[in-house]
């Protein structure tokens, strides 16, 4: 934020709660959304607004499957492929959530 705006902060604000009542309406709802933390912040927004979606449950049946080859070989490792790590665990959403667990 340049030194400009900082000084117009007071009056941005005004202008914005002035604007919010005239321009909120059904088909275009305004959402205000906590945003100290910022990762928190985009994953309560897209939490939001997949909860707007209309959303009709397509899990599929369960299938039989025959048990499982508990072989040695795995493909990604033995042909030598890049392996994608896992970035979103349950210890970051727990950290993300002010929990205790430490990865």
């Amino acid at each position: 934020m340049d030194l400009e705006s900082r000084r117009r902060r007071a009056g941005y604000s005004r202008a914005k709660d002035v604007m919010f009542p005239h321009t909120d309406i059904k088909q275009a709802p305004w959402y205000a959304v906590a945003a100290d933390v910022k990762n928190r912040a985009r994953l309560n927004c897209i939490s939001h607004f997949l909860r707007l979606l209309p959303y009709e449950d397509l899990t599929p049946e369960a299938i039989d499957l025959p048990p499982r080859n508990t072989g040695s070989w795995t493909p990604a490792l033995t042909l030598r492929r890049r392996v994608i790590g896992l970035v979103w665990s349950t210890s970051v959403i727990v950290r993300l959530r002010g929990g205790a667990h430490q990865a």
